[in-house]
């Protein structure tokens, strides 16, 4: 949220809610005393779905007794394309003026989603975030016993989050058993390599 909607707004509200909010770290006033804020009008649900256009999720845009905007809303049914707006969304939450200090490493994040990954879905999205510039990274899922049963090379290995799909199935192309996983993302920074895992549950 933006710092103009702090005492007389809704941040407090939701922030005494639980709900975790954070005020927007490139709000900023531009010379003539103009105020420039975020301006994004998305939501993801489920991961699969976009919704996005010029209209605002206010009455002022969605009423239909109020005739001051003429609007467009988009509604995107795209696993891949959600994946990518919800990188995006990591990035801008991530430096939100309440997020703790962190201490920068070169795999700094990983999670999957959805977790468990189930028959309703036809792919896991990987997110993870890269700490510094990388030569190459890459995916690697291990059974729990340490068989290699999948391998995702030539991933975006850029700073910040980023997001890959599996779609459960081996480098032979079979789908993996039911079962606990192991999802391990890894870079090279100065021809060192650097890993970090997570466990992934896979319910089909």
């Amino acid at each position: 949220m933006d710092k103009t909607q702090g005492s007389n707004g809704k941040f407090l509200t939701l922030n005494r809610a639980g709900l975790p909010v954070k005020y927007d770290a490139n709000f900023r006033t531009k010379p003539g005393g103009l105020v420039a804020f975020m301006h994004n009008k998305v939501m993801i649900i489920d991961n699969k779905i976009v919704v996005t256009g010029s209209a605002n999720f206010t009455g002022a845009a969605l009423r239909k007794d109020d005739q001051r905007n003429d609007e467009n809303m988009i509604i995107i049914y795209d696993e891949k394309l959600a994946s990518i707006y919800y990188a995006a969304y990591l990035n801008i939450y991530g430096t939100g003026s309440e997020n703790e200090s962190l201490k920068i490493e070169p795999v700094n994040e990983l999670f999957t989603r959805p977790n468990p990954f189930g028959a309703a879905h036809s792919s896991v999205t990987i997110v993870y975030n890269i700490g510094y510039p990388s030569e190459a990274a890459r995916v690697k899922i291990y059974t729990v016993s340490g068989e290699e049963v999948a391998v995702i090379g030539g991933i975006p290995a850029e700073p910040g989050y980023n997001t890959v799909t599996w779609d459960g199935r081996e480098s032979s192309g079979e789908d993996v058993p039911n079962g606990i996983y192991i999802v391990q993302v890894s870079c090279t920074v100065d021809d060192k390599e650097y890993r970090r895992g997570t466990k992934l549950i896979v319910e089909r």
